[in-house]
């Protein structure tokens, strides 16, 4: 959580969702070296065709001022496909506690952090929406890795790879790069 905020605060949007959408790669590399869990020629190939992607986008945000942002971005795939590793791993656990409390612990942390308790108007429904969004995805992230491997849960994070930047770009006006968009579009086809 605190690494994809970072993300957010150091690059645009779609910077730090592209480096998200690397959870699947991350994941079946992390589950190779610790579950065994095999990988095949495509995977392989992927894996190395995204992390070129990936090197095409820092590319373009090492002159922008962005690479703190997308190193965070990278951390924050890292951290996620660690944790549904972890998830695959014990799938007989039941793991909604700890993400109840990784979430309360990443309040409290925050809480520190602001200059203002002061919330307001649309704010209001922000916060709603993050609540029953957030917290029903990741609910159901932490079941998935029962039934499937880590990487093929990681998959879904594409589609918040492809229709974040959307979103970002209808509501706030923030524009993509032309390599992002680029590198986005590589790495969903993938």
């Amino acid at each position: 959580n605190i690494f994809f905020i970072l993300a957010l605060q150091n690059t645009n949007v779609a910077n730090a969702l592209v480096m998200v959408s690397l959870v699947p790669l991350i994941a079946a590399i992390i589950s190779f070296i610790f579950l065994r869990e095999r990988l095949d020629f495509f995977t392989n190939a992927a894996i190395f065709l995204c992390l070129l992607a990936v090197i095409f986008i820092f590319y373009d945000s090492i002159g922008s001022g962005r690479i703190l942002g997308d190193i965070f971005g990278i951390l924050t795939a890292v951290s996620v496909a660690s944790s549904l590793v972890v998830i695959r791993s014990a799938a007989d656990k039941n793991f909604i506690p700890s993400y109840v409390m990784g979430k309360l612990i990443t309040a409290v942390i925050s809480s520190m952090l602001l200059t203002s308790f002061v919330i307001g108007g649309v704010d209001l429904s922000y916060i709603f929406l993050m609540i029953f969004t957030v917290g029903f995805s990741f609910i159901l992230i932490t079941f998935a890795p029962r039934f499937i491997s880590a990487s093929e849960v990681g998959l879904f994070f594409l589609l918040e790879t492809a229709l974040g930047p959307i979103w970002v770009w209808w509501f706030i006006d923030e524009i993509p790069t032309q390599n992002t968009i680029i590198g986005a579009i590589f790495i969903v086809f993938i």
